[in-house]
């Protein structure tokens, strides 16, 4: 490029220098994006997620009376015995009942509904002496 100003021939270049700015996180996205399996829509499941839908697809059935029955009813797994938080937690329960009387109403209104829907159930009391048992 050139230009002439009083017969005297001068030159000028412009560089361009530019710069791409990438964050972490654009590197992060990048790499999941080359290496996933993924269309898109769905959310990634692990693979214990896929066995345990392998075992629903495998095991659920519904019963006569209309309920799902879970493929795990044979083999109850080894739980922790928390008895002493739920019994902290129910004694706030009751403590937050007894003291808000619009949270008791909601609660009871929603229990209601449950039992009503057959969603649960009420446990009867011949079960609930027994130490050993599962409720």
């Amino acid at each position: 490029m050139g230009a002439e100003a009083n017969g005297s021939a001068s030159a000028f270049s412009i560089k361009k220098l530019v710069k791409e700015v990438i964050n972490p996180q654009q590197i992060r996205q990048m790499m999941e994006s080359d290496f996933s399996e993924r269309n898109g829509k769905e959310p990634p499941i692990s693979i214990d997620d896929k066995r345990f839908l392998e075992q629903l697809e495998q095991g659920i059935h519904q019963t006569s009376n209309g309920h799902y029955e879970m493929p795990f009813r044979e083999k109850l797994p080894k739980l922790p015995n928390n008895k002493l938080q739920a019994l902290r937690r129910l004694e706030r329960l009751k403590v937050r009942l007894k003291n808000d009387e619009r949270y008791r109403n909601h609660y009871n209104a929603f229990m209601k509904e449950l039992l009503d829907k057959g969603y649960a159930e009420t446990v009867p009391k011949s079960d609930l002496s027994d130490e050993t048992s599962t409720v």
